[in-house]
């Protein structure tokens, strides 16, 4: 029994050992089980958050990616596309520029055999008869030279007004003060002058052929590293009948703005200072300025005729030449009257704004626009605008006052002591200087030997560019006094030239400072001539 019962109890420790055991062993392996799934499922989760925010990123970078890349791609289509128009507009531009040509090369052509049959059919009479002589054989041959060089001209002018539609402005040379087109020298020259920049070195980048002047006008490049004086200097050489210069830029002769409760109107002076002009039928005037306003209510509906010589595609300004244009032909009734309010007037538009914001003209231009005032048959001109020494302006200016026409211009407003500035010290140009109501010299007037007349210039009311008038003060403003007076005169004495009729109206001034001429008020206040008898 006691065996039975130890065998009993061994049994039973035994079995609740063994289930102890079981149940330790099978608690630790669901522990570890636990504890492993634990860990592999956080690792999953960091896994797949690891690849959920790679994927985000990779998405994000794609994202950017293909926006920067969708943006220099449409830059890159918008920059081909302007490329294109530009490169379209200019083979538009120089293929109509071509067909002109090919067409006036053609008209040229079928002119010249027209003449050239006509000339071998006089030759052919003239040898039948026995009046053939060396002398007609020679004219035969000169015809067909000036045939196919005025061909030649007239491809070249409408070639070079297809170019100078894309011209830029290179930028401004400083020489000593005096600013020029950077890179730019200019040769006018006659008709006969022998003149080959290439064989000298020089890129020819322009010419024209002025036929009111009768001369020819080359635009070239200077070499790189080369100093622009030196360069026209070794360009000009010996070189006859033709000058060489740079490209100087000019300033309009502006003054100053003044209050309206000192303005003074053209009436004003009209009656007080024998201005008041009895107009004759007829007149012709040219005005070299900036453009002008002709819807300006004292201007619309004049005989106005415009052009515009600018070679740049740049803001050209309207209020300096619309002030000059109302004193001469400006009328609003019972509110404005210019001088002479019936003339005709052709303004040549010289002016542009610089990248700086100044205005200026170029050497260019001012000789482009007295070509283009001849041929339209003016009797004198207007520049109201001053400048440096420039030896084609003055060639040009004096080739205008062979042709006839007077010059005007005003002195500048640099001050008594600054130099001479030009075109008025030019000995073929009237110069004029401004005084106030006091007949008192406007106080920056330039000062000179090479001053003419005075007239009013101080506080004058003037047109002003969009509407409206406001006195205006300077040089500039004197000038159109003058320019009215001569070619009013002019007009009225067609057998008197220049020299006559500038000599009288010098005799006839009020004069002003000293006796007689002197450097500030020239000959004096200028005046209306009386009626001839």
């Amino acid at each position: 029994a006691q065996q039975a019962a130890d065998k009993a109890s061994q049994e039973a420790a035994d079995k609740a050992s063994q289930q102890a055991a079981d149940k330790a062993s099978q608690e630790a392996a669901d522990k570890a089980s636990q504890e492993a799934a634990d860990k592999a499922s956080q690792e999953a989760a960091d896994k797949a958050s690891q690849e959920a925010a790679d994927k985000a990123s990779q998405e994000a970078a794609d994202k950017t990616s293909q926006e920067a890349a969708d943006k220099a791609s449409q830059e890159a289509a918008d920059k081909a596309a302007q490329e294109a128009a530009d490169k379209a507009a200019r083979e538009a531009a120089d293929k109509a520029a071509q067909q002109a040509a090919d067409k006036a090369s053609q008209q040229a052509a079928t002119k010249a055999a027209t003449e050239e049959a006509s000339e071998q059919a006089t030759t052919k009479t003239a040898e039948k008869t026995g009046h053939q002589t060396d002398k007609q054989t020679a004219h035969h041959s000169d015809l067909k030279k000036k045939i196919s060089a005025a061909k030649t001209r007239r491809t070249l002018d409408i070639l070079d007004s297809a170019i100078d539609r894309h011209r830029e402005f290179k930028g401004i040379y400083d020489n000593n003060g005096a600013l020029a087109v950077n890179d730019e020298i200019l040769v006018l020259a006659s008709k006969t002058a022998r003149f080959n920049a290439k064989e000298q070195g020089y890129h020819v980048s322009g010419r024209r052929y002025l036929k009111g002047l009768g001369m020819v006008l080359t635009r070239v490049e200077a070499p790189k590293g080369t100093k622009l004086p030196k360069s026209a200097t070794e360009l000009s050489g010996d070189m006859k009948n033709a000058k060489v210069d740079l490209n100087y830029l000019f300033l309009p002769a502006t003054g100053s703005v003044s209050s309206a409760d000192t303005a003074y109107s053209v009436a004003d002076f009209a009656s007080k200072e024998n201005l008041n002009l009895r107009e004759t039928p007829g007149i012709r005037l040219g005005l070299i300025d900036t453009m002008v306003d002709r819807s300006h209510p004292s201007l619309r509906g004049k005989a106005i005729t415009a052009e515009d010589f600018i070679p740049y595609d740049m803001e050209r300004p309207e209020g300096h030449g619309t002030a000059i244009a109302s004193l001469l032909v400006g009328n609003e009734p019972s509110v404005f009257r210019g001088l002479v309010p019936g003339a005709k007037l052709s303004a040549a538009s010289v002016f542009f704004k610089l990248p700086s914001g100044k205005v200026a003209a170029t050497t260019e231009s001012l000789i482009l626009a007295l070509d283009w005032l001849v041929r339209q048959k003016v009797r004198v001109i207007n520049m109201s605008l001053s400048g440096p020494p420039n030896s084609l302006l003055a060639m040009a200016i004096r080739r205008v006052a062979e042709k006839g026409i007077i010059t005007v211009a005003a002195v500048g407003n640099a001050g008594p002591v600054a130099a001479p500035l030009f075109p008025a010290a030019y000995p073929d140009v009237v110069a004029v200087t401004a005084v106030n109501k006091n007949h008192h010299v406007y106080l920056r007037a330039n000062r000179g030997s090479y001053i003419i007349f005075s007239a009013p210039g101080v506080n004058i009311v003037a047109a002003h560019y969009g509407g409206g008038y406001r006195a205006v003060t300077g040089t500039s403003i004197a000038a159109p006094f003058v320019s009215a007076i001569l070619a009013n005169e002019a007009n009225a004495n067609k057998s008197l030239n220049q020299e006559q009729l500038v000599k009288i109206l010098e005799k006839n001034t009020l004069d002003l400072g000293t006796s007689g001429f002197d450097d500030t008020y020239g000959y004096g206040l200028i005046q209306t001539l009386p009626p001839a008898d």
